[in-house]
């Protein structure tokens, strides 16, 4: 998502002062923003869907669920029992995804989403590493202004990760990183000696040695343009981002040249899911990188893309993958806790979103980074700050009390780019690639880890200065104030940074109990009255369960004191995670001190589940009421 002009920008909040009702009603506080771009025919390809049967569905019954609607079968992930089919000319995609959902044998069906790298891209080697070894020096930083011209600047000793002290326990040991992105320069003299290197292939005679249907995939695959060509041609559009991404994780040590990545003995297994005619990176493609990711080996993949689209179809491949999923938190300077939504050029419909995916899912196997800079604060633009705009102005760092992880260095990241250059860039897309290092060192130094252990190891061991303690918002005024404002508290589950070197020796508790914040953690509703609490930004959300009956009609009244203001959801049964749209039932968001009621029949038997929200600088206790009406 390009923010070249972030620090210029204004922006207009997408709320209702006043809103209730079902889906396609009047718009509330960014999630009804969510629902109308979900339907969005620019947001997907168009003419394909992404199909997920059940685990009970044999192959004839998915051959009469696509022939009922006329598809072909285009591509096939039977690790994760998905297809991506092709839809006949005339039928509609949203017509199509009806016609799926009725059949018995579907789990889900869906548009081909389409994701965007989360990096800020501009034009600017170990003395620019801060990232890595921070001694208080001067180094690059990035263009965001555009002019190619940005003055080194100087960050603030030990602000790093300490990556030369875990050096020397541990370097990588060929540990193996798929980098699920936009294209790769496999020649880069920082990359060529670091690419993983697939050895059931024989490079360049043409044959598919490993029956795996690739022909050539040496040191990986084109998923976007199904072909072994990891890069295209000058000016290498969109290529940039994976090989800058790559080149942080496990660019070469001690060569003369460049920079040096976070894990230098490590290997990138590159896997390109951008197609050349577009650079779009659909979730087809992504599926597929995952699958491909499995099949090789690989414990873990770098994803640093997102959207604001929930899909089922990516949630499930990367649940089912096994891999731990380094993900990017986004870069629009909101919370991936709340469902927000802002118009940043004023000149409608909103732009950007939260919370973004495939960071904000549930998922045990999902590690979700926010940046961090030079000076351990919450990700701004250095050189946006440095001419003169404030902290908040400059912000980009996505953040979540619940969704996000940890943080890492993302600002001012010098790293690799096609043609045997380098550049130093902004964004969340730089913070997760040293994480996915950072892991990758961990798993190298404990081959028996799980997944489960590895980010722990990760999580347990973070740095926490009080810097992070305060975050900058830039997304709109209607979010922060005029001209922005800043926040203290906790924004991430560690409200940390972190730190190489801790890590190799971490212990590996579980660092990621459930809350009440989400449906895992939901809380059941057994009496008719119960009472709460929730913060922004420490604890936005409360979940409740309740099972209702079908056909009968119930109400559920949330009490909002005097001075406070709070949002009430319901979710149907089945619901994985708040903020599915497809699982969305009712809501109640008025503005100000006002009761939130919902009232509906229950269309099916089932746990329905009863979400509180606290709105913007809102905190405070709420008493929730239930009762049966017929």
């Amino acid at each position: 998502m390009k923010r070249a002009v972030l620090c210029a920008a204004t922006a207009v909040l997408v709320a209702a002062p006043v809103a209730s009702g079902a889906p396609g009603s009047l718009a509330t506080r960014g999630f009804q923003a969510h629902l109308d771009l979900a339907s969005s025919s620019a947001q997907y390809v168009p003419g394909e869907l992404i199909v997920g049967f059940r685990t009970i569905a044999e192959r004839g019954a998915m051959r009469r669920a696509n022939a009922r609607v006329g598809a072909r079968v285009t591509r096939r992930f039977p690790a994760f029992r998905i297809q991506l089919v092709k839809l006949p000319r005339g039928l509609a995609v949203s017509e199509a995804v009806r016609a799926y959902r009725r059949d018995p044998a579907v789990a889900f069906a869906e548009p081909n989403y389409r994701r965007y790298p989360t990096a800020l891209p501009t034009d600017a080697l170990f003395s620019d590493l801060w990232a890595l070894d921070n001694t208080g020096q001067s180094h690059a930083v990035a263009d965001s202004d555009g002019d190619s011209t940005a003055t080194p600047l100087p960050g603030t000793a030990d602000a790093d990760i300490d990556a030369p002290e875990a050096w020397g326990l541990q370097t990588g040991n060929g540990t193996v990183v798929a980098v699920i992105d936009s294209g790769f320069d496999v020649s880069h003299p920082d990359l060529s000696g670091q690419l993983w290197t697939n050895p059931g292939e024989t490079a360049g005679d043409g044959i598919d040695n490993d029956l795996n249907g690739k022909i050539d995939d040496v040191n990986g695959w084109d998923f976007g343009d199904d072909d072994a060509s990891l890069l295209g041609s000058p000016p290498f559009p969109g290529y940039d981002h994976g090989t800058h991404v790559a080149g942080t994780i496990a660019a070469a040590h001690d060569d003369t040249t460049g920079v040096v990545g976070v894990c230098p003995g490590c290997k990138i297994m590159a896997l390109k899911i951008a197609t050349d005619s577009d650079g779009a990176l659909d979730i087809s493609a992504e599926i597929a990188a995952l699958a491909y990711a499995k099949s090789k080996g690989a414990r873990i993949a770098n994803l640093s893309l997102g959207g604001p689209q929930w899909s089922n179809a990516e949630r499930e491949a990367i649940r089912q993958s096994g891999l731990l999923a380094v993900v990017s938190a986004g870069n629009d300077s909101l919370d991936n806790d709340m469902a927000l939504a802002s118009d940043l050029d004023s000149d409608g419909p909103a732009d950007i979103f939260s919370p973004a995916y495939p960071a904000a899912y549930t998922l045990g196997n999902i590690l979700t980074v926010g940046a961090s800079n030079h000076n351990d604060e919450n990700g701004y633009q250095t050189e946006c700050h440095a001419l003169g705009d404030s902290k908040p102005r400059c912000a980009f760092t996505n953040w979540g009390h619940d969704s996000v992880d940890v943080a890492a260095p993302g600002v001012d990241i010098t790293s690799s780019v096609p043609g045997g250059s380098w550049k130093t860039w902004d964004g969340t897309s730089m913070a997760a690639p040293h994480v996915s290092g950072l892991a990758a060192l961990v798993l190298a130094q404990n081959s028996g880890f799980t997944v489960a252990q590895l980010k722990n190891a990760v999580m347990r061991s973070v740095e926490k200065p009080t810097s992070l303690r305060t975050m900058y918002f830039n997304a709109a005024p209607g979010l922060t104030g005029p001209g922005g404002t800043t926040r203290t508290g906790s924004f991430t589950r560690t409200s940390g940074r972190v730190n190489a070197f801790n890590a190799l020796s971490a212990l590996t508790t579980n660092a990621t109990p459930q809350t009440d914040g989400n449906v895992d953690g939901a809380r059941t509703m057994s009496t008719a009255q119960v009472s709460g609490s929730v913060a922004w930004p420490a604890d936005v959300n409360d979940v409740f369960k309740r099972k209702l009956t079908r056909g009968h009609t119930y109400r559920f009244r949330l009490v909002v004191p005097a001075g406070k203001d709070y949002d009430l959801y319901v979710w149907k049964p089945g619901a994985k995670e708040v903020w599915q749209p497809s699982k969305f039932l009712r809501y109640s968001a008025h503005a100000g001190a006002t009761d939130e009621v919902v009232t509906f029949k229950a269309g099916r038997t089932g746990a329905y589940y009863i979400h509180v929200s606290a709105w913007l600088f809102k905190s405070g206790r709420y008493t929730l009421k239930f009762a049966r009406l017929a």
